[in-house]
């Protein structure tokens, strides 16, 4: 059945979302479906999904989602998490430490006394590089 089916490309929308503390600045992806049910915006800062809309019974798009408004939430928000891309490690790490090959090692305690999903400065507050590339976001 995927055979048959007419691809439909939807549309992709870049844009800024604003500036880190550090000056870096954010871009905002938009993506929607070729039906326009189905819209979803992820920021390069974190690989974070801000916002998902779709149809409720009514037809109306709604957002579907938590998130923040603005950049200066994602960096100030805490340990929340919302949307973003987790790592170096899902979850925490005991204590903050570990054994590897018999070397300890010492993480930061983001979440006291636990490393949790990434330490100080996880796959979060990372800055990902996208791009357009014709119907597709690479």
């Amino acid at each position: 059945e995927d055979a048959k089916r007419k691809k439909m490309p939807g549309t992709i929308i870049q844009e800024s979302f604003g500036k880190t503390k550090d000056g870096f600045e954010v871009t905002r992806y938009t993506l929607s479906n070729s039906k326009g049910t189905l819209t979803v915006r992820i920021l390069d800062y974190g690989g974070t999904i801000t916002d998902i809309l779709v149809p409720d019974r009514n037809g109306k798009m709604d957002d579907i989602s938590l998130g923040f408004d603005d950049v200066k939430g994602y960096e100030n928000g805490g340990p929340v998490y919302m949307g973003a891309l987790i790592g170096r490690v899902g979850h925490l790490i005991s204590n903050s430490q570990f054994s590897l090959d018999g070397k300890d090692y010492k993480l930061f305690a983001n979440w006291a006394p636990h490393s949790l999903h990434g330490g100080e400065v996880g796959f979060d507050k990372k800055i990902w590089s996208g791009r357009i590339e014709g119907d597709k976001l690479v």
